[in-house]
């Protein structure tokens, strides 16, 4: 009789030891899976799906002029755009744009980070 006990023991030891063991692969194969397959939350902007989607056109709008020049004048400007695709979400930014008197000329677009909305101002530390 206690023989049985200690295999029974035994057997359910080796049990545990058999589930615990194949729950550790099961979490290191999903750990490699994620690994191997990243995460595609940012696919839905990739060259394919921004082709086929319906991208509603963002919105300039010229505002006052800050400063004349020879050959441009700097002008503000607002930008009121769709920021995610699939969205009716709408944001507004804002700048200050060189309009060339005549002829075609090359662009520069200089994109900068997050300013406060309190203490931003158009044109500083900008030639205008």
């Amino acid at each position: 009789m206690k023989f049985l006990k200690i295999l029974g023991l035994l057997l359910l030891s080796l049990v545990s030891f058999l589930l615990g063991f194949t729950s550790k692969i099961k979490d290191d194969n999903n750990e490699i899976v994620k690994k191997i397959i990243p995460e595609k939350s940012l696919a839905k902007y990739e060259i394919e799906n921004l082709t086929s989607d319906n991208i509603i056109p963002g919105n300039i709008v010229i505002l006052d002029k800050l400063s004349e020049h020879d050959k441009f004048d700097s002008y503000k400007f607002e930008f009121t755009f769709n920021p995610a695709v699939n969205t009716k979400e709408t944001k507004k930014t804002s700048g200050m744009i060189n309009l060339p008197h005549e002829g075609k000329l090359p662009i520069v677009i200089m994109i900068r980070g997050y300013v406060d909305p309190s203490v931003y101002q158009t044109c500083i530390l900008l030639f205008c």
